[in-house]
């Protein structure tokens, strides 16, 4: 008994932990600053979540999250120039279905390289455009893990990554409705555990005056 007492504790505590993540960047981000791809360069991220304007995407050099024929994400350099082929400072997560339809019809229906050529000319605009994104800058430990595999995967296919990339989720938002939840049920577990560990002091003490 006194183990699961432990235990249900200790999961408090992390629900606690975790809410307090989550309800920080809430709080520190009630709306997406906007900043410009250069701005964003030289100062860093002002907040998490972001409106960057005036970058552009490298659709040829972008990375499946899947990694096979079904996609559901692509991760695409934000470079500050059209076609630049330098060290890539920032990476975006997004599910644009454009943008997924292009990788796919050069990656995975051009069946030659010829046919990805022809491909890649017809289309060049669409595999480098402008592109202004809102997102949710990637923090904490499961985004700092995450970041991580993109950027094996990015290595081993000799793209230069900067070790410090920023990684931006398209369309993420801060987690209001997850901080709060967690907030709640961690706080109403921490009753449940303190009515558990007063019952049997409680029940002493009637006996003890019986």
């Amino acid at each position: 008994m006194q183990r699961f007492k432990f235990t249900i504790l200790a999961i408090c505590l992390l629900l606690l932990y975790l809410a307090w993540g989550d309800l920080e960047i809430m709080l520190r981000n009630p709306e997406p600053k906007t900043v410009s791809i250069e701005e964003l360069y030289m100062d860093g991220y002002p907040r998490e979540w972001l409106e960057i304007q005036g970058g552009y995407l490298n659709l040829e050099k972008a990375i499946s999250t899947s990694g096979t024929i079904d996609l559901d994400a692509l991760v695409v350099p934000l470079m500050m120039q059209p076609r630049d082929d330098s060290t890539i400072y920032f990476l975006v997560e997004t599910r644009n279905e454009e943008l997924l339809h292009h990788f796919a019809q050069y990656h995975f229906r051009s069946h030659t390289q010829e046919q990805k050529d022809r491909y890649l000319e017809e289309n060049r605009d669409a595999f480098h455009p402008q592109y202004d994104i809102e997102g949710l800058v990637g923090t904490g430990r499961v985004a700092i893990s995450n970041r991580q595999k993109i950027l094996n995967i990015a290595r081993e296919g000799t793209l230069d990554v900067d070790e410090d990339v920023v990684y931006i989720s398209e369309g993420n938002t801060p987690p209001r409705i997850r901080g709060l939840f967690f907030l709640v049920v961690g706080l109403l577990g921490l009753v449940r555990v303190t009515i558990m560990w007063r019952a049997p002091r409680q029940a002493a003490r009637t006996s003890s005056s019986s």
